[in-house]
């Protein structure tokens, strides 16, 4: 679990080289308490995909295969503690990963820093230069003066020839039934596990975190269609307010024509414009209230 990490028990080797040594892939073990060694893989919390399975068809170029990909968005981070401690735990690892590239391969891979090249304390306390490293969690981005929720981004390993994903990547609904990664629908809730590496991209001078699905579980988020509405009972004379005792009367001034506060309405608020409480966000909150 994201919360049962300590990262000093991340290990990393250098496995192997591709594309004519463009790219190198670094493999991420992890130490267990009674010392073995077990590919690093992790269950996050359960996080909101706001666009669902996604990939970048629209931008590949000549024969370079299609990314495919999940995002993973920190929204309402502010209140939920899950996530507040899955970045902390994110930072940690991105720190390990850092010190041992830093430590074991970085000057064969990138310069090293000359203002730090003869630091006694190098193998205690530095790490890869910012400039050379991707961070694991992607700021959100800016537009109309509005910031978005910052993204984890978990890449998907794809089958070209059938065009779906490779068969030991799964999905499944919550009655834990395996499903086709078609039902995922935008802004689904997300619990899911992933596979942890890195790779170093010798042209870009980049070292890149390389986090691979394994599987997931999918919760959609229930949209209404259709007319919904019901009747609420009342007969065409009380609906029109003809006819018959006013039930209502005391909601408004007759006088003054002002509308009378309900109890749950702010001063100055109408129900219908309160906030900016969307049928979005009521309907994630009424799922989980149930």
């Amino acid at each position: 679990m994201y919360d049962q990490i300590e990262p000093e028990r991340i290990r990393m080797t250098g496995n192997r080289n591709s594309k004519g040594n463009a790219v190198t892939t670094f493999r991420l073990k992890y130490k267990m308490k009674n010392n073995e060694m077990i590919d690093f893989k992790i269950q996050l919390p359960q996080m909101i995909a706001p666009f669902g399975i996604s990939n970048n068809a629209l931008f590949a170029k000549d024969k370079n295969p299609t990314k495919w990909f999940l995002q993973l968005s920190f929204k309402n981070e502010e209140n939920d503690p899950k996530l507040q401690m899955f970045r902390k735990k994110m930072k940690e690892v991105e720190e390990r990963i850092q010190y041992l590239f830093y430590k074991n391969f970085s000057e064969e891979m990138v310069p090293v820093d000359e203002d730090i090249k003869d630091d006694d304390k190098r193998d205690e306390l530095q790490r890869l230069p910012k400039r050379y490293f991707n961070p694991i969690i992607k700021k959100g981005n800016t537009k109309n003066n509005i910031t978005y929720p910052d993204i984890f981004k978990v890449g998907i390993s794809w089958d070209d020839k059938k065009d779906m994903p490779i068969d030991r990547v799964e999905f499944y609904n919550m009655r834990e039934e395996k499903q086709p990664y078609t039902k995922i629908k935008q802004g689904a809730k997300i619990t899911a596990i992933i596979s942890f590496n890195a790779v170093y991209m010798r042209a870009m001078k980049k070292f890149i975190p390389n986090i691979k699905l394994v599987q997931l579980q999918y919760k959609n988020r229930e949209n209404f269609t259709g007319f919904q509405i019901k009747t609420d009972g009342l007969s065409d004379d009380e609906e029109s307010g003809s006819g018959g005792d006013d039930k209502n009367k005391d909601i408004y001034d007759s006088e003054s024509s002002e509308s009378v506060a309900f109890q749950d309405e702010e001063e100055g608020e109408s129900e219908e414009g309160k906030g900016d409480f969307s049928m979005e966000d009521k309907t994630e909150a009424d799922e989980e209230e149930a």
